[in-house]
């Protein structure tokens, strides 16, 4: 037998575990042997049987990717058994270290007076990072080493506020099996310990969070899509308002109207993808390069934002559409199409960015984001882009947000948390305010599963689209 180690000391106080960076999802989840079946019962056994792999799939980005991983040094940790435990971290120095946590719950708890610790997180749906925990113990050798290490894996359960008037929050986590219990030589006395959290990246994160509410979802159409059952038929109205409309969207260019470029009739394949996507909640369209599907896509925001307008009429509020793609760079390219071939047929649309775009315009003191330098919001696409249209002049909010930028600029970005907090608050309210001025909008699948955004369309339904793919859904 051939020791293997299993942590890389550089220092006193860095320290790299060998063990998930080698075979991540070894120790952070599990493998899983069981393979996917062809239909589903019901839809207990599919999240029985795709959960292991989502969380495999996480595991093995989490290590080695460009998330917010971080280390805190020195920590006391409280374990109520041998696999279960909990350590405090104060508000002051997540905010210093801009240290984000995932699964904070908004609610207040009914249990123990606690209060969530929401800080600026934007998720609705809930799921939590992985940790790694390691801390030094005496060695009976005579090696010259002068500790062994403990290390453990595990996820982290809870993220809970102390109290309403704490400045801490308690971090809940739960040991992996294969991480076994804390020995009695670190738990009895007064271990510190070394906590590394590896952040899921966020599309990893959602989905899982998704699979996992799909058991008490009152939703539907997930659930039917999930399980391949019979899809619910559309509502009398929605149908009704479709017998009334042209399935297409053809013109030539117009003098009187400069950006309407020239825009094909669909040919037949185009056509019967639009006639299934408009008379289904839910369709898949798929073609090779070429076959104009980013052109089918227009048209069905064109007809489903129609659809809206007619059926506005007859009610209190008016539906949205939502169109997703899987990468900034599609979604841009819809945006400008729609801006320089629709001309005055295109609907009242916003792109939306992520954050971390946003902050590469107009960057946040102390928040860094871990975007490729290549990346950036399209510059032709600021007219319609949130994140420049709040700032616009005679927008509510323009004159203080734009204080703000210049106050942060002259004091190099220096970290100011609580100013910080007050910028937040003042983006997300002007945020809020101008898009449900909008029809239609444009974002990434990231973006789109973000509460800050889903939060407007509480009473509306989505239309949901991605280059290859359709979703209408009307309640």
């Amino acid at each position: 037998m051939v020791p293997k180690p299993m942590c890389l000391k550089l220092t006193d106080t860095i320290c790299f575990c060998l063990l998930h960076t080698e075979d991540p999802v070894l120790h952070l989840s599990n493998y899983s042997n069981v393979a996917v079946s062809k239909s589903f019962r019901n839809v207990t056994q599919y999240v029985q049987e795709w959960l292991p792999l989502i969380l495999m799939e996480s595991a093995s980005n989490t290590v080695g990717c460009t998330n917010d991983n971080f280390c805190i040094n020195n920590v006391s940790i409280n374990f109520t058994s041998g696999a279960i435990g909990k350590f405090t971290l104060s508000i002051k120095l997540c905010d210093e270290r801009n240290i984000e946590l995932s699964g904070i719950q908004k609610e207040k708890s009914i249990n123990d007076n606690e209060a969530s610790y929401t800080r600026d997180t934007d998720d609705f749906i809930k799921y939590y990072d992985w940790i790694c925990i390691k801390a030094p113990f005496a060695s009976d050798s005579s090696t010259s080493h002068d500790a062994n290490y403990w290390i453990a894996h595990g996820t982290i359960t809870g993220v809970k506020k102390k109290s309403l008037e704490s400045d801490k929050i308690i971090v809940s986590f739960k040991l992996n099996p294969r991480s076994g219990t804390v020995p009695g030589e670190i738990s009895s006395g007064n271990s510190k310990y070394s906590i590394e959290v590896l952040k899921k990246g966020n599309v990893d994160g959602r989905t899982e969070g998704f699979i996992k509410t799909l058991q008490s979802s009152s939703e539907c159409l997930p659930n039917q899509i999930a399980i391949k059952e019979r899809v619910t038929d559309l509502d009398a109205e929605y149908i009704e308002a479709l017998a009334e409309m042209t399935l297409d969207l053809h013109f030539s260019p117009c003098s009187s109207d400069p950006l309407r470029r020239y825009m094909a009739a669909n040919n037949q394949k185009q056509q019967e993808a639009i006639d299934k996507a408009m008379r289904s909640r839910f369709a898949l369209i798929q073609g090779p390069p070429g076959t104009g599907k980013t052109n089918t896509g227009i048209k069905l925001i064109f007809l489903f934002d129609q659809i809206n307008e007619k059926i506005s009429s007859q009610r209190s509020h008016r539906k949205r559409v939502l169109f997703c793609g899987p990468s900034n760079k599609c979604v841009d390219l819809v945006a400008r199409w729609m801006l320089q071939r629709m001309g005055n047929y295109a609907p009242k649309f916003v792109r939306v960015y992520g954050k971390s775009l946003e902050a590469k315009d107009f960057p946040i003191p102390g928040k860094v984001f871990n975007t490729p330098k290549s990346l950036e919001s399209a510059y032709d696409l600021r007219s319609v882009s949130l994140h420049h249209i709040i700032r616009q002049e005679g927008k509510p909010h323009a004159v203080e947000i734009k204080e703000f930028d210049e106050y942060f600029k002259d004091n190099c970005y220096r970290p100011m948390p609580k100013k910080v907090k007050e910028y937040q608050d003042l983006i997300y309210s002007a945020s809020e305010n101008e898009i449900t001025k909008y029809n239609v909008i444009l974002c990434t699948t990231d973006v789109a599963t973000n509460s800050r955004l889903l939060k407007h369309y509480k009473y509306n339904s989505l239309s949901w689209m991605k280059p290859a793919c359709v979703q209408n859904q009307n309640v």
